[in-house]
């Protein structure tokens, strides 16, 4: 057997054991929101020297991953679960299909410093293992795919061009950011147009449910520029008023556009700032705590994207 085929074949025989070992121990109950918030704090205080932008979309990465991964958690929480991260990752690269393809790049770079963070942190972790890892390689095509994907639908034809994108996306298993520049470059975003028009007309409703929220509002809050900016927005209030999901998740493109000219921000959690304010004022409502998790989701990504040179 080669050298490689026995140290591979040591580390599966490991890994067996560390979940017998883990499986043994009497685990307590699997905490999401707490594992969740570590992720983030962990990911926050060891890498101090990003950048505004980099910070931004290094947490909207890894808090996305670590939401697939709660959600696929089915089975009994004190149990491990072995985790397919390159699975996941692909996953998540295409969740975020609405980022900008330059954001995809500036994730190629981010590549190194994520997937060791990911490998480090869960091998200290008692309630998972870690299987299928991707090397800064494979990490690197998993986005040529996801980009050849994406330009492809954003030219109407769905994945009909995605192969060639692809090979022309991946070449001598490196990522040519100069092809993918070139072909993205004069891809527009188109904005989205809110259907609602009837009761953007309804002056009044809108302005009583934009004082009630101003109201609510606190010079000492976080993104406060933000927040009352947003609370300002008309496409937002509209959401509001029909308490329709689908229209609170359409706001965010238009909210950029229109009122809130997103600086040095953290973008992640102003969507759930949003719901806790709005809860104060609307008790009843369809707009559910997943849907304000997606929204704020959706929200950071917008944000983010304005922000590309």
């Amino acid at each position: 057997m080669r050298s490689g085929g026995k140290a591979q074949t040591k580390k599966l025989i490991q890994q067996k054991h560390r979940i017998r070992q883990q499986q043994n121990q009497q685990l307590a109950p699997f905490n999401a929101q707490q594992f969740q918030e570590f992720m983030r704090v962990r990911w926050y205080l060891t890498n101090q020297v990003l950048t505004i932008t980099e910070r931004n979309l290094s947490e909207i990465w890894l808090t996305t991953l670590l939401d697939d991964i709660i959600a696929q958690r089915i089975i009994e929480p004190t149990k491990v679960q072995c985790l397919d991260l390159t699975r996941l990752i692909r996953l998540v690269l295409i969740q975020l299909i609405r980022l900008d393809y330059q954001y995809y790049l500036m994730l190629a770079k981010l590549g190194p410093k994520l997937l060791r963070f990911i490998k480090k942190e869960f091998t200290v972790n008692a309630y998972f293992t870690l299987d299928c890892i991707p090397s800064n390689k494979q990490f690197n095509k998993l986005i040529s795919d996801v980009l050849a994907q994406k330009l492809s639908h954003s030219q109407g034809v769905d994945n009909r061009f995605t192969a060639q994108y692809q090979a022309l996306f991946w070449q001598d298993n490196q990522l040519v950011e100069s092809m993918i520049v070139e072909l993205y470059r004069g891809q527009m975003a188109q904005p989205v147009i809110l259907e609602s028009k009837p009761l953007l007309a309804d002056n009044n409703k809108i302005k009583n449910l934009e004082e009630k929220l101003k109201t609510a509002l606190r010079k000492d809050m976080p993104n406060i520029g933000a927040l009352d900016a947003i609370c300002n927005n008309t496409s937002f209030l509209t959401a509001l008023i029909y308490d329709d999901p689908d229209l609170l998740l359409i706001s965010p493109t238009v909210i950029v556009i229109e009122s809130w000219k997103p600086t040095n921000e953290t973008f992640l959690g102003i969507g759930n700032q949003l719901q806790v304010i709005v809860k104060t004022i609307i008790s009843t409502t369809n707009i559910d705590t997943n849907t304000w998790h997606q929204f704020d989701r959706i929200l950071a990504v917008c944000a983010l994207n304005t922000l590309k040179n």
